[in-house]
């Protein structure tokens, strides 16, 4: 919904029937082989990297520190986010591209230009070199860097307040460590949601001519991006899309904050367990 014209879907359910009738209910798990293969281990080093810059900061705790180890981690994992996502957004568009084709030569069955994120991958990286595979990386960074920041510092602040009303403990029930994180990570998505329509359309953009073996652009930058899609659809198309992507945000982050939240209290306890037994151990041969 964020790369297409306005008159194309009336809305969410509108947006889903169309792809189901014209793509099968295949269409609507197009682009998900990237980000599936990948979201172990984007997951794990974007909350490792975070951990690692956090206990760098004098007061771990805070906020502040919460917002810059967070944008710190998502300036540092953009060049991975950005060709994942570039590879998801080009298998998504080309259904639809596929079925403008169909239309306009009458096919039975749309041509799709990529079999899979492989094929893609290939063809871009054969075609464009490297700097293909991170064409958006600087939208990727506007959006990522600071999102990532809000993110987790939304979610300590959170924490913190449900510790500062119940005297200081820290024993937060699950349905509270699920309704922070649901909130965390839609935070972000309310601020920067403009910032993620352009990144979107600047990775959807090109489509590949098989005959010329070469794509072409609508978008020749950032600036040039926001500048066409002003013109053309109005500031209106910044915010398309918003309601769906709050729909999957919410339980999605619920889910993930909860789980790392509870892991690392359970990693805490025990660490303090063994150093307990370290303490007994050193005693009891001391005496």
């Amino acid at each position: 919904m964020q790369c297409q014209p306005r008159s194309t879907y009336r809305g969410l359910i509108d947006c889903c029937k169309q792809i189901v009738k014209q793509e099968t209910p295949r269409g609507l798990y197009r682009g998900l082989a990237a980000p599936l293969c990948t979201v172990s281990v984007t997951n794990s080093l974007c909350f490792g990297t975070f951990g690692c810059i956090l206990r760098r900061f004098d007061d771990p705790k805070s906020v502040k520190s919460n917002f810059l180890a967070g944008a710190g981690t998502g300036l540092a994992l953009s060049a991975l986010y950005s060709p994942v996502e570039l590879l998801k957004c080009k298998m998504q568009m080309q259904g639809i591209i596929a079925r403008e084709n169909r239309s306009v030569l009458s096919f039975r069955k749309p041509v799709y230009t990529f079999n899979s994120p492989v094929s893609c991958a290939q063809t871009i990286y054969k075609r464009e070199g490297y700097s293909g595979l991170n064409r958006g990386l600087l939208a990727t960074v506007v959006r990522r860097s600071p999102g990532l920041g809000i993110y987790f510092a939304t979610n300590e602040f959170l924490h913190q307040l449900y510790k500062s009303q119940n005297q200081g403990g820290d024993n937060i029930p699950i349905w509270y460590l699920f309704m922070a994180g649901g909130v965390a990570g839609c935070t972000p998505w309310a601020i920067l949601y403009p910032a993620d329509v352009i990144k979107s359309r600047i990775q959807g953009d090109g489509v590949y001519h098989l005959q010329r073996k070469k794509f072409t652009y609508k978008y020749k930058g950032y600036v040039d991006c926001i500048r066409k899609s002003i013109r053309n659809e109005g500031y209106g198309v910044f915010y398309r899309g918003l309601s769906s992507t709050f729909l999957r945000t919410f339980p999605n982050n619920g889910v993930i904050l909860t789980v790392v939240s509870l892991l690392k209290k359970m990693t805490e306890s025990s660490s303090v367990y063994s150093e307990d037994l370290t303490v007994v151990d050193s005693t009891s041969v001391s005496s």
